[in-house]
This record gives structure tokens, C-alpha cells and sequence, in this order.
């Protein structure tokens, strides 16, 4: 991931095999992780290494398609002849990575879920299929059993990064949320304060702040917390829906103003108690 350190991992532990299938890319955490170790550390076997190469192949693939292919469209843009015969270049070349991302970026859909579907006719390692259906909005296509797997794989190698990236791309702001933040605890006690940074802002870019307010919003209404509830719905904005809950609620409210702070939602309240006058003097003419 970016902001990691890296270093070369020799699969079969032989320092003079240096072919290119038996050489990985591993961040620092993982390498150390490729030792015996005593305690709660573990030993990555061949396999497993094996897997992670697979992912960072496929992630700088993915990363450089998608930077080619923003400068394709982009040089491009005012000259369709010249996008027209590139896209055909790449056509006959079979780069489907390349045309997803060209079509992506151009807005045309259906032609990159062609290409998708090409691209994913052949086995790919799970990240990647994952990725891509989350850029059509189709992880219903996904295989529910290799989604558990990958998520479980991540947990138990404690890849609390990569577990965070692809909660965040299924949609799951909350589990997202939770893993980055583990992730950035562990990366400023080691003192990786780049990638720290690097992984709190990836993290405010995903924006996670309303999924957890309306997460306390459930939680708090199944519970019958009522100052919880309305807190939850003002932070979130929702001032219509404060108004309703407010005004389903005032003879609660004032039962128990007096041991909880509702005075702080005083504006909204003197306002429904208006409203209703109103209403009342309505109904009376």
C-alpha cells in the first residue's frame, strides 16, 4: 500500500534464486512477518507470500492502467480520431484493463462493463475482481464464500490497511472506519508517521463521519434514547426529522428536562410548540 516501506522477499528463502517467480514486493510488516518468530507472531509460508505478490501485481497494474488511461483521454479529449484509434490499438492488443478505465473516465458504461466482463473471463486474483465490481456496482456478482475468505485472510494477517481499503469499497463505512483507525494506532506507535498520515487522510476522503452518526442513530433509537436520538439527528442535519421527533416527544421532554440537557435543543422545541399553536388557531377560525 502507499506510504509502506517495501522490500524484495526470496519465496524459497534462497538469496541466490533471484528469478522473477521466486521474487515478491512485501511491505516491511509482512517481510518481518516471513521469519520464525516466537509470542502471537506468525510465519507467512510460501504460499501466503505468493498471494500477497499476486495482490501487489495486480494493485500497480490496476494503479498504471488507470494513469494511462487518464492521460489518454485527457490528451485526447478534443481530438476523437486520435481516442478512437488508440482505443482501437488497445483493442487489438486486448489491454480490456486499460479500455475500462478510458470508458470509465469518458462516463460510458455499458462499453466498460463490456470490457469488464472480458477482463474477468479469465482468473484474477479476488482483490482485483472485487474492485472492479465495485466499480459497476455489482458486488452482488461476487461469490459471498471468496468475500468472507478475503476479509478473513486480511483480519488473520492483521493487514489492517488493505482490510480497511476494500471495506470501504463494498460500501461498509463502519468496518472501514474501524480497521483504519487500528491501522493508524499501529503506524504511530512504530513511527511511520507518512503513512499514518497517508491512511487518515485516505480515510477522510472516504467520508465516514455520516454513516456513524446514522449507525448512533439506530443504536439510539432501539434503545429509547431519546437525547441520544435527537443529538444524532442534529448533528447529522436532519432538522425535519428533529422537528417530528421532538414533536412526538414533548410531554417526554419535559418530564425529564430536569435530569438530561434537552434545554440545548430549546430552539427547535420552541418552534414546534409555535407551529402547533398555530395549527390550533387554524383549526378554531
Amino acid at each position: 500500500m502507499k506510504g509502506k516501506p517495501i522490500q524484495i522477499h526470496h519465496i524459497d528463502d534462497d538469496h541466490s534464486n533471484s528469478t522473477y517467480e521466486n521474487l515478491a514486493v512485501l511491505c516491511f510488516d509482512c517481510h518481518t512477518d516471513t521469519q520464525i518468530r516466537g509470542g502471537f507472531h506468525r510465519k507467512l509460508d510460501s504460499d501466503q507470500v505468493i498471494l500477497y505478490r499476486s495482490d501487489w501485481q495486480a494493485t500497480v497494474s490496476r494503479k498504471r492502467a488507470q494513469q494511462r488511461a487518464t492521460e489518454i483521454t485527457e490528451d485526447n479529449k478534443s481530438d476523437l480520431g486520435s481516442l478512437i484509434k488508440r482505443i482501437e490499438e488497445l483493442k487489438a492488443q486486448r489491454n480490456y484493463e486499460e479500455l475500462i478505465f478510458i470508458f470509465n473516465n469518458l462516463n460510458e458504461r455499458e462499453l466498460r462493463d463490456k470490457y469488464i466482463e472480458l477482463r474477468l473471463q479469465k482468473k484474477r486474483p479476488f482483490e482485483e475482481e472485487l474492485y472492479f465490481r465495485s466499480m459497476q456496482g455489482r458486488l452482488d456478482l461476487l461469490s459471498n464464500e471468496e468475500l468472507k475468505k478475503h476479509f478473513a485472510d486480511y483480519e488473520a494477517s492483521e493487514d489492517w490497511q488493505d482490510l480497511a481499503r476494500d471495506y470501504f469499497l463494498i460500501g461498509d463505512k463502519i468496518n472501514g472506519t474501524k480497521y483504519m483507525c487500528k491501522h493508524v494506532v499501529r503506524a504511530i506507535s512504530q513511527g511511520n508517521f507518512f503513512n499514518a498520515a497517508f491512511c487518515v487522510r485516505a480515510l477522510a476522503l472516504n467520508h465516514p463521519v455520516d454513516s456513524l452518526f446514522e449507525k448512533a442513530l439506530i443504536e439510539n433509537r432501539e434503545k429509547k434514547d431519546l437525547f441520544w436520538e435527537l443529538r444524532s439527528l442534529e448533528e447529522l442535519g436532519w432538522t425535519d426529522e428533529l422537528m417530528s421527533v421532538i414533536k412526538e416527544n414533548l410531554e417526554t421532554i419535559d418530564k425529564e428536562k430536569e435530569s438530561l440537557p434537552f434545554d440545548m435543543f430549546q430552539e427547535y422545541i420552541d418552534k414546534v410548540r409555535s407551529e402547533a399553536q398555530t395549527a390550533g388557531r387554524v383549526v378554531q377560525i
